[in-house]
């Protein structure tokens, strides 16, 4: 009897290792838990230090208000000249020409942003032996004539 009441006292003793085992481990995970939890609170800024509303109508009417304008000012500036005027004043500043696409690209940062090649091609024909000439692949201003056949 006394074996068995030894070997019940050593068994109880080991379940309570275990428990005990299992208990401290459950609460190092707790700590664990806890350090992570108060490390993510930490580096998360709280929502209430950054609370602010965003009105989409507002966001909306200041968009359209900004796109309007631009807008604006480039078909002021497109109807300030005519497409023959926007071209001289992009070839007056090179006295050695203009390639087509580089012109091209000039008139559209000028004021005529939906430009197309076909659109400019008849213009500068009709301005052919007039107002400018195509020397070797570049547009001069007749003025500028001589110059553009030094290259």
């Amino acid at each position: 009897m006394l074996l068995r009441l030894a070997d019940r006292r050593r068994a109880a003793q080991r379940a309570i290792q275990r428990g005990t085992d299992i208990v401290d481990r459950g609460k190092a995970e707790l700590a664990e838990c806890d350090r992570f939890e108060q490390f993510y609170l930490e580096a998360k800024p709280s929502a209430a230090q950054h609370t602010f509303t965003i009105d989409p109508d507002s966001i909306a009417k200041s968009v359209t208000s900004n796109l309007q304008a631009g807008r604006a000012l480039g078909e002021a500036i497109a109807a300030q000249l005519t497409l023959k005027q926007a071209i001289v004043k992009a070839l007056k500043p090179h006295p050695n020409g203009l390639e087509s696409g580089d012109l091209l690209n000039i008139l559209r940062e000028s004021g005529y942003p939906k430009l197309l090649r076909t659109s400019m091609s008849p213009q500068l024909s009709r301005m052919r032996d007039k107002e400018v000439v195509n020397v070797e692949g570049r547009w001069t201003l007749i003025e500028n004539k001589e110059a553009a056949r030094l290259l």
